[in-house]
């Protein structure tokens, strides 16, 4: 996603124990220290979207927090697609390959923070992409206070301003976090004890994927090593992961070939077959589908 032109230069800040009581309340267990920390905010504004950003997918050069202002887009993320219109949010962990569809006519206007925080990791581990922006979607009353402030703090200027920002993300941040944890800690205990299965089905069948990932791959296979049928893998795939399984498949198999293409130790034919295509000419279209080039041109 593009940046936008302005830094943060925000004065104004929320209550500081508001901020506590999201971090202290939302977690069933320990809240790791790091989340204790402020993110640091590089950069924050409004945003008008330039339409190569609906063509082709492109990494995230912090946390992106997209708040949509005007328009409506569609977020490739993952095998996954958050769709999102006036009012809604969606963050994108750093360095995640995604891509934004969205009207060319229309056009999209966001406001966007971009951030880098020592809690991410975990964050991200216990609040996944697809949750957080679900639990936005439906509680737009409780978020857009605190845009709003963020807006406001941006047109001040002082020299308090980026800490004071900085609270208030961090404040977002908890708020979201409380609501998904509460939510998973209500689950009844027999909904519970399926969702561990379905996680450790989930596990199974991603390690069976990178250990077999140059091997032609079937879905009725992995369901039959696990003894599973083929569509209940599908659907707990999709349901403990921000992506499906063929699209796993997809990422894991362009990853490694690019990394044999940029150590020149592959040509594009040798790279296709050693992640598992037999077809080198459809291997080049899927990688430039993929990454928005071509594999012969990686080394440039």
């Amino acid at each position: 996603m593009p940046k936008p032109k302005n830094r943060a230069d925000p004065r104004s800040g929320p209550d500081a124990g508001l901020k506590a009581r999201a971090l202290q309340n939302g977690a069933s267990g320990s809240i790791p220290p790091a989340f204790n920390t402020l993110p640091t905010i590089h950069s924050m504004g409004p945003t008008i979207f330039d339409p190569i950003y609906a063509q082709r997918r492109h990494p995230s050069n912090g946390n992106e927090l997209v708040y949509v202002v005007k328009g409506q887009v569609n977020i490739h993320v993952h095998g996954a697609i958050l769709k999102a219109a006036p009012g809604d949010m969606v963050l994108i962990p750093c360095n995640t390959l995604h891509l934004d569809a969205f009207d060319l006519a229309e056009g999209l206007e966001t406001y966007m923070v971009y951030f880098r925080w020592e809690a991410e990791s975990d964050y991200f581990h216990r609040v996944p992409i697809r949750r957080f922006h679900d639990y936005c979607s439906r509680h737009h009353a409780d978020i857009e206070p605190f845009i709003e402030r963020l807006r406001l703090a941006h047109s001040r200027h002082a020299p308090e301003s980026i800490w004071l920002a900085q609270t208030y993300l961090l404040t977002l941040l908890s708020l979201v976090f409380q609501g998904v944890v509460e939510r998973r800690d209500k689950t009844p205990a027999s909904e519970d004890y399926g969702h561990r299965r379905r996680h450790t089905l989930f596990k199974k069948a991603r390690t069976w994927i990178d250990t077999h990932y140059r091997e032609p791959i079937t879905l009725e296979a992995i369901a039959q090593t696990l003894s599973i049928s083929p569509y209940y893998l599908s659907h707990i795939f999709s349901q403990d992961s921000e992506f499906t399984l063929f699209a796993y498949l997809t990422n894991l198999r362009m990853q490694k070939a690019k990394l044999l293409l940029q150590q020149g130790s592959h040509n594009v034919s040798e790279a296709a077959y050693a992640v598992g295509f037999n077809d080198p000419n459809y291997f080049s279209r899927a990688f430039r589908r993929f990454f928005g080039f071509a594999p012969r041109e990686i080394r440039t």
